[in-house]
């Protein structure tokens, strides 16, 4: 039995090509919608980097702040150090003027978290996505230092009137002065390093906007205690 294949209509040298024009329409379509869906992303990507950046900004313009009032911090501490010294659980303590204590802005997360929850972080460049990952970590060891001095601090205020402070308080100022002591430590050794691999991302730290009581805070820090 011989079986006959079935002629085209008009031949097979221009059934061939109207295949070679089909498969050549599927690649093209193909080709644009690989295109289209890279420009896609190029934009969401750009889009990503430039709030991820201005976020980046921020948070080193309160690291920046933070080492502007370090001076501040440093002296204060040492003055504490010395008025704990020479209390006595049995004097008649008067008040000196307020103690003060450091500013601290939080780094924000908002746009990382963005970026990393959603689909863009996979087309962002490996050493961008990287070094953006790297920085947030320091970012979130900044935010715990900056908890542990705020937590420090607050006992710290009980000075502004030590009248009445017994021996258990006193015992717990020095601690809390110790631990303010040490996290200013780790934050004057280690914040310029921040400072410095944002620097590498090719981000500036933006200025940060202070309120009337922040500043006034930061005033009374500075002033040497009478």
């Amino acid at each position: 039995m011989h079986f006959h294949l079935p002629k085209p209509l008009h031949g097979w040298r221009e059934f061939g090509g109207e295949v070679g024009i089909i498969v050549i329409g599927v690649l093209i379509a193909l080709t644009a919608e690989q295109a289209v869906e890279w420009l896609h992303w190029r934009s969401e990507v750009a889009d990503a980097r430039r709030a991820l950046n201005r976020e980046v900004a921020y948070n080193l313009g309160a690291i920046v702040k933070r080492e502007q009032e370090a001076p501040c911090v440093d002296r204060r501490l040492q003055e504490i150090r010395a008025m704990l010294a020479a209390h006595s659980a049995h004097t008649d303590a008067k008040p000196w003027s307020p103690l003060g204590q450091p500013q601290l802005w939080r780094p924000r997360t908002n746009a990382w978290q963005t970026a990393m929850t959603g689909q863009v972080a996979e087309h962002m460049p490996l050493d961008s996505r990287i070094g953006y990952a790297q920085l947030y970590d320091e970012f979130n060891w900044y935010a715990q230092r900056a908890a542990d001095e705020t937590d420090a601090w607050s006992v710290l205020g009980e000075l502004d009137d030590p009248r009445g402070l017994g021996p258990e308080d006193l015992a717990i100022v020095r601690e809390a002065r110790s631990r303010a002591q040490v996290a200013a430590d780790k934050l004057n050794a280690y914040l310029p390093q921040i400072i410095a691999a944002g620097a590498q991302l090719g981000v500036k730290p933006s200025p940060v906007i202070e309120t009337s009581l922040t500043a006034s805070a930061v005033r009374t820090l500075c002033q040497p205690l009478s």
